[in-house]
């Protein structure tokens, strides 16, 4: 059952929306529909779970603090980071579910930053049982870590900390927004990157300095995502994928083994190549002798590979995580969006790790209701499931319990799964061909009058 939830009422594009967030989240809408939007306020509200963490390690050696105050006013700081000054953005009202009474609500406030407030589990779960006291107490008395008994200690209390931290938002995914324009990470020489990089970190200074500034938000998140990519990209120094599912799987049993393989084979086909990094660049082999350096590959094999890489190191590290990933089928061919929304499902599937994928393809659309169907079908007896199985791998189909889809226009949005069926709503996958359709219908209905 699907605990979390989003409501939104006027906020940017956005005039009202209720989405259910289970483990595999997919928007779909024309462009300036508010997909994006929506990813983005699901990120802001997943990360504030770390926001309290760092807020009480920063602070642990103060006492009698006003931990409410706190944070609300870091909530109000990154808010306005990401969204800017929210006098500019109207009358709005936004509140995520974490569980039933564990609740976030930011709105609009006419002579400042937004009003923050906590739902009552959330609220005496941080505020009023006293176990924060506790912990940081405990921080505090083994903090001067004057011996190795007091600094095994401390790491308990900071590790308790964080634990109960997760606890309370019932999560401990990490996340990471994917955002469009991927490219920007293999198709500049160093120097401009660096530059690049640094440029990015000047203007999110300038622009929080100065409220006239538009929001920020696209920037963040570009320079975390940057951030990320150093460490992807520091990981297949070690080797191609090839070679770290290999050293990967030893001590893995044959099921664990079977996936990581399955996974190279999927990045494989979505590249048409594998993937090879050398101290100083990266290139894609087709054989043994031709290939091709990144920066030079088609610009559909340079939007996806930190995607690629991204998933199969979650699936390496066997790690739970939160993605929201932007468009992930750009400038990709129809098949190559099946293998990686294929792959996709396989890494949520083995890792528990949710996703929010907002597209314009409803080629999308399509690949996961084969994937729920799948499910459905194999439930049929065991030589059906042996049947679905050749055409669709296991590990790749999608219980209907944990995925939900809408669709996004005019400001509003609508579920298109019908949880009864546990599909895609059918019209929802007709829509776009039958627009298509009506096109050639009138088209067809000229050419025939000229034979009159």
């Amino acid at each position: 059952m699907v605990s979390q939830r989003i409501s939104i009422r006027r906020f940017m594009a956005i005039r009202e929306a209720e989405v259910a967030v289970p483990r595999l989240l997919l928007l779909i809408g024309e462009q300036a529909s508010g997909k994006s939007t929506i990813g983005k306020l699901i990120y802001f509200f997943k990360s504030l779970r770390r926001d309290l963490l760092y807020l009480l390690y920063d602070s642990f050696a103060e006492e009698g603090n006003d931990w409410e105050s706190l944070y609300a006013e870091r909530v109000a700081e990154k808010f306005y980071s990401f969204f800017g000054d929210s006098r500019w953005l109207g009358d709005f009202e936004v509140c995520y579910f974490y569980a039933p009474e564990k609740y976030l609500t930011l709105s609009a406030r006419p002579d400042g930053p937004p009003r923050l407030e906590f739902g009552a589990g959330l609220r005496r779960a941080v505020f009023e049982e006293g176990r924060v006291a506790a912990l940081m107490r405990d921080m505090r008395r083994f903090a001067p870590r004057r011996n190795a008994y007091e600094t095994v200690e401390f790491q308990k209390a900071v590790a308790g900390l964080e634990h109960w931290v997760d606890e309370i938002f019932e999560d401990d995914r990490e996340p990471l927004f994917i955002p469009a324009g991927r490219n920007i990470t293999v198709n500049y020489p160093e120097r401009f990157k660096l530059d690049f990089y640094g440029s990015l970190r000047g203007d999110l200074a300038r622009m929080e300095d100065d409220a006239s500034r538009p929001p920020a938000v696209d920037l963040h998140l570009m320079v975390q995502f940057l951030e990320q990519v150093e460490v992807i990209k520091s990981r297949f120094e070690e080797g191609d994928f090839r070679s770290l599912a290999a050293s990967g799987a030893a001590g893995r049993d044959r099921a664990a083994r079977r996936l990581l393989d399955l996974a190279v084979e999927k990045v494989r086909e979505v590249l048409k190549g594998e993937y090879r990094r050398s101290r100083t660049d990266e290139m894609i082999f087709y054989d043994e002798q031709g290939f091709v350096y990144l920066n030079r590959a088609s610009s559909g094999q340079q939007e996806v590979i930190r995607i690629l890489q991204d998933f199969f190191l979650i699936l390496l590290d066997q790690e739970r995580v939160f993605r929201v990933i932007e468009e992930p089928e750009a400038h990709l061919y129809p098949l190559a969006q099946k293998q990686l929304m294929e792959l996709a499902a396989l890494v949520s599937n083995a890792t528990d790790s949710q996703m929010v994928v907002t597209t314009h393809s409803p080629y999308i659309l399509s690949v996961f209701n084969n994937l729920l169907f799948a499910m459905r079908v194999a439930g049929r007896g065991e030589e059906v499931r042996t049947r679905v199985e050749a055409v669709l791998p296991s590990a790749c189909w999608l219980t209907p319990s944990e995925f939900g889809a809408y669709f996004l226009t005019d400001g509003g949005c609508r579920s298109v799964f019908d949880r009864e069926a546990g599909l895609i709503d059918q019209n929802a996958l007709d829509e776009i061909s039958e627009e298509l359709g009506m096109d050639f219908d009138a088209l067809y209905e000229i050419y025939g009058e000229t034979f009159g």
